[in-house]
């Protein structure tokens, strides 16, 4: 299979070194970024399904991902390497490349473990150092068929360990990470395990996972490869097999040797995983030991996480997001104690960025981090991470015992350096994944580097991850955010989600009930919104009763100057006047936006709490008949009745994604809009215009069909919440509109006497704040009626209005003017 054209090398700089003798070998250097001594953090990758065993042959791409070539016609064995750079430098960098391409493809045909069928291979030299080995010619020693190490951690449920990590071959990355105690849907969480050591992997959920696109092969924190003074080793898989070997007696551990032009080992290698029982924390220890006479440089790249899978597609967007945590410059924090993660909520297709044109492709590799806004205010970095909705790993420093008991230490991730964002499929944008760039490391002769790091992957729960020490010190449960991005990131305060979180889990706690926890917590807002709802439900009622008593007079109005506007207008303000209506009347809205960000605060919780994810309503009554899911899962829709097969609706399903059943909530949460409308639309007004009229018809059709329509695939905690709030609403508007009439508020012979009352000058009754606030307003407005008419009384406040009787102009300097 031909491989694709690789648009990012024609705006990197490849490496090309030529060396001289029978040990000349070139290396590509993926990609070189600026230097820079700010620490980066690492990431982990997406969770997909395990992948077949990728083809023999494998070249590197630019954005440093191993792409094979299996379909393709296999060439002779000291030609196939020649061929795959040859093809690849002149078809990125032109005619211009290709004689030095040429050049280095022959010094490497010569090397040991590229010759001709029936040439014998060198001996391999020993592991100890040696004063008199050339760097020089580097490339990866070959394994050939090797074993992977042995799966790490566990899944029994409730058991000692919360991971279980599988391995793979391709740069001693991970093949699969699945979560113990964390699974699928409710029909993996309920399935029969009652057999000693029965596991079913495939009922739990999957965070991290190889993955094929195209002819990319990608292995979650596998290696990619090493600079070692200038020469780039790639380190995923050789043509001839892999080039890492598990460490005997060490689980999870892999090693890998380089070897120079006459085939001798100059480093080793080492990446060891290390789970701790009972802890979503991973720690990841990668050296690479010197062994020549003479010290060397060296860079360290790999890859983080790969996209995170999507959860719920098809309704709330896709919440996949890109993540870092930051200390701040020490003048803003001079302790350097406070972890932030807010200011970098990236949605997918931001770190995604645009497409390139011509071509109409992204950019196969950017850099995140450090990036102009970190560079600006001196932000140095702490962890980065993906998240999608319920779920987020986080790659971090590691932090020994005795660092973490002394509670003083240096929290940045000083191992990595720069974070590129890599596309696996620039034509897509599928297949994004982090590559994680070391600094600079200089190693002794006989001595080690370390590029070692540490990965927090799991539930997003603050309660989870503080339980954690580690993480828990370096901030990451920053990754938790109760936030929608976009236009609604504003009007979601922090300290609005964490205080209705905090209410929320106080209340499951007191029930034992999430159902009837997030019925309660309905119960508590709108009690304490009470107040600022009633008087503002009031207030629009009032106007609504003066607007409709002047329905008729303004239709006079209308019909007598409808081919004069202004003078129409003057009039309308005239009759307004007089009948005592007051456009800050229609104020009373205002407080009802003002309550709008605590409903989206609360809405934002239960979206996001994974406390939800597979938790049943009312003790889970409805699954003791027959078995039967509805509502069984308050994160999903209420699946009253499920198809055995789901289906698309054409447009339908582009806004709510496809149909796998019968919901009863949505339907529901249509009848309760439609009875609230009634309650609180106010009654049609005669100054409504046809057109008018018209709009407020389809405004009252679109909120009752189409809102539960894009409610239909929500999760059943959402539609919940919504059913009970507008039920407290039709109950409260009813109440609020009693109470008015029996204290006569609605009354427009009253609120005429009292319009009256004010222009004549006698104080008007103190009410609350709120009250206060459109007296103000009124005052306002009626200042400014007098002063278009030249009418201002002295005391206003204002120096324009004290001679304003006497036709005299304000003496800006009179003030200052000493008595005589």
């Amino acid at each position: 299979m031909a491989r694709k054209p690789n648009t990012l090398l024609r705006t990197l700089v490849p490496l090309i070194a030529i060396l001289a003798g029978l040990g000349v070998v070139a290396a590509v250097f993926i990609s070189t970024q600026p230097s820079r001594q700010q620490p980066a953090p690492q990431q982990a990758q997406q969770p997909t399904e395990a992948l077949d065993e990728p083809q023999d042959s494998e070249t590197l791409d630019a954005g440093g991902v191993a792409a094979s070539a299996g379909d393709a016609p296999e060439p002779d064995a000291d030609e196939q390497p020649t061929e795959t750079l040859v093809d690849q430098v002149t078809e990125e960098l032109g005619d211009a490349a290709k004689d030095a391409a040429e050049t280095v493809a022959d010094a490497r045909a010569k090397l040991p473990g590229n010759e001709a069928a029936g040439d014998p291979a060198p001996e391999q030299p020993s592991v100890e150092s040696d004063t008199d080995v050339a760097i020089d010619g580097l490339r990866a020693e070959v394994f050939g068929d090797v074993p992977v190490p042995a799966p790490l951690g566990g899944l029994e449920r409730n058991g000692e360990w919360k991971l279980r990590l599988e391995f793979s071959n391709y740069g001693a990355g991970i093949a699969s990470m699945r979560l113990a105690d964390v699974f699928v849907d409710v029909v993996a969480l309920t399935k029969d395990r009652s057999e000693p050591g029965s596991v079913d992997a495939e009922g739990h959920t999957q965070i991290q996972s190889e993955r094929i696109s195209g002819n990319a092969i990608v292995s979650p924190f596998m290696a990619v490869g090493v600079d070692i003074d200038g020469s780039f080793v790639l380190l995923t898989r050789d043509a001839d097999g892999a080039v890492w070997r598990p460490i005997e007696g060490t689980p999870g551990g892999f090693e890998a040797f380089v070897l120079n032009g006459d085939g001798e080992r100059v480093a080793r290698l080492t990446r060891v995983y290390r789970l701790r029982p009972g802890s979503y924390d991973l720690a990841l220890d990668q050296r690479i030991e010197n062994l020549t006479g003479a010290p060397f440089r060296v860079k360290w790249y790999q890859f983080g996480p790969i996209d995170m899978p999507e959860e719920a597609i098809g309704y709330g967007g896709d919440k996949r997001r890109v993540r870092f945590g930051y200390l701040n410059s020490p003048t803003v924090d001079p302790a350097r104690a406070f972890v932030a993660g807010e200011d970098y909520l990236w949605p997918r297709n931001r770190a995604l960025g645009d497409r390139q044109k011509p071509a109409n492709v992204y950019q196969e590799t950017d850099t995140l981090w450090p990036n102009r806004k970190s560079e600006k205010e001196r932000q140095e970095l702490v962890w980065a991470g993906m998240t999608n909705r319920y779920f987020g790993v986080a790659v971090h420093r590691q932090l020994g015992d005795a660092e973490l008991s002394s509670g003083t230490f240096d929290r940045t991730l000083n191992t990595v350096e720069t974070i590129d964002r890599v596309v696996l499929e620039p034509a897509t944008g599928e297949g994004m994944v982090l590559r994680l760039n070391s600094p600079e490391l200089t190693v002794a002769p006989g001595g080690a580097g370390n590029a070692s790091i540490a990965v927090y992957a799991g539930p997003l729960s603050r309660p989870e991850i503080r339980a954690h020490p580690r993480a828990a010190a370096l901030g990451v449960d920053e990754l938790v955010v109760y936030n929608f991005g976009g236009p609604c990131a504003f009007c979601t305060f922090t300290f609005l989600t964490d205080l209705l979180l905090w209410v929320l889990l106080s209340l499951q706690s007191l029930v034992s009930d999430w159902a009837l926890a997030i019925i309660l917590l309905v119960v508590c807002v709108r009690g304490v919104l009470h107040p600022v709802t009633r008087w503002s439900q009031i207030r629009v009622q009032r106007f609504g009763k003066q607007m409709q008593s002047l329905g008729p007079k303004q239709q006079k109005l209308r019909d007598k100057f409808k081919d004069d506007p202004k003078r129409m207008q003057a009039e309308t303000a005239k009759l307004w006047k007089e009948e005592g209506i007051s456009p800050a009347g229609m104020l009373g809205c205002l407080p009802m936006f003002l309550q709008s960000p605590i409903w989206i605060a609360l809405y934002a919780v239960l979206y996001f709490s994974i406390e939800l994810r597979h938790n049943p309503a009312f003790f889970g009554l409805f699954q003791t008949i027959g078995n039967w899911q509805f509502m069984a899962d308050l994160a999903s829709p209420d699946h009253a009745i499920e198809f055995a097969r789901g289906f698309n609706v054409p447009l339908i399903s582009g806004l709510m994604g496809p149909i796998h059943g019968i919901n009863v909530l949505p339907l529901l949460l249509g009848v309760v809009f439609y009875v609230q409308q009634k309650y609180l639309t106010p009654p049609p007004s005669a100054s409504l215009s046809p057109e008018q009229e018209q709009q407020q018809k389809i405004i009252r059709v679109m909120t009752v069909v189409m809102f539960p329509l894009f409610m239909y695939n929500a999760p059943a905690g959402l539609s919940l919440y919504f059913i009970t709030n507008s039920t407290l609403g039709i109950l409260e508007a009813r109440w609020i509109r009693s109470h008015a009439e029996k204290h006569g508020l609605l009354d427009v012979d009253k609120m005429r006497e009292q319009a009256k009352a004010r222009r004549a000058g006698k104080p008007a009754k103190t009410g609350g704040f709120l009250e206060r606030l459109q007296q103000a307003a009124e005052e306002q407005q009626r200042l400014r009626e007098q002063r278009e008419k030249g009418q201002a009384a002295p005391g206003t406040g204002k120096r324009s209005q004290y001679r304003a009787g006497k036709g005299e102009k304000p003496d800006p300097g009179r003030r200052f003017k000493k008595k005589k």
